[in-house]
């Protein structure tokens, strides 16, 4: 019983010390308030994709500060989340596979989690992509009971070490975090 105290009061003080240390807002946006940058970058890169919904993030803390452009929108119906910078630079795209949609995850990436953790299961998966380098990456959350873990994949089922991943791709992982 003391040990479940323990657990739920450092929870409990650590997610109150990372509130405090960043201040995140997200404001929803109409299209005519999307600068014409952002907007002629997003139709560059989506040049498919007409139905979007626009969002401005801002962070202010320790490891985040700055504002970005979000567009959300459903590619392949699967919901997808594209980041450019207020210039209208772009940096990364998120495309989701949640509930059902977790089948469609590549079957490579759908191995390494059942042969490496075959007591947890597959919750959700990402594709995290470099919109200026086309580099990307796979992130999938496990859970088993009250454990979650978040690994990071290449599209043939390997695991990657944060070393082995590239800045903008970590740093997109972590904004994930950040936005859900």
């Amino acid at each position: 019983m003391k040990t479940i105290f323990m657990l739920i009061t450092l929870i409990f003080f650590s997610g109150s010390v990372s509130l405090a240390q960043l201040n995140y807002k997200v404001k929803q946006l109409k299209p005519d308030q999307v600068p014409s940058e952002v907007k002629a970058s997003f139709a560059e890169k989506f040049p498919d994709i007409k139905l979007v919904k626009w969002e401005k993030h801002t962070a202010k803390g320790k490891r985040f500060k700055g504002s970005k452009y979000v567009a959300r929108f459903f590619e392949d119906k699967l919901p997808v989340r594209s980041r450019f910078s207020v210039n209208g630079n772009p940096r990364t795209a998120t495309t989701y596979y949640l509930g059902k949609k977790i089948k469609r995850l590549p079957e490579p990436v759908k191995a390494y989690a059942k042969k490496n953790y075959p007591k947890f299961k597959l919750r959700n998966g990402r594709k995290i992509i470099s919109l200026k380098s086309d580099k990307y990456m796979y992130v999938i959350k496990l859970k088993k009971a009250a454990t979650v873990m978040h690994v990071f994949l290449n599209k043939n089922g390997q695991e990657l070490s944060k070393e082995n991943i590239a800045k903008e791709l970590r740093e997109a992982a972590e904004a994930n975090e950040t936005e859900e």
